[in-house]
């Protein structure tokens, strides 16, 4: 939290700055520069990846690490 914060809040500045001056958010600027078709294949990659991990950040979410074995383990899992 401490790292991602000031850089989501960076990303945040550029991308309001850059909609600022060319009256275009992100995708319409990069829509002018790259080819459409082009385009929605980036789109569609960043699609399926974003699909992929999230799907593996629930996985791992659901099971428990193999180092927890009893009544105590599920104790801490329930503080944490």
């Amino acid at each position: 939290m401490l790292l991602t914060f000031p850089l989501m809040a960076a990303i945040q500045e550029i991308s309001a700055r850059v909609g600022r001056v060319t009256g275009h958010g992100i995708a319409g600027n990069v829509a002018d520069i790259i080819r459409c078709g082009l385009l929605n294949v980036v789109v569609a990659l960043l699609f399926i990846a974003n699909t992929i991990i999230s799907r593996l950040d629930l996985g791992a979410m659901a099971e428990p690490p193999s180092s927890c074995r009893g009544t105590a383990c599920f104790m801490s899992l329930r503080s944490a």
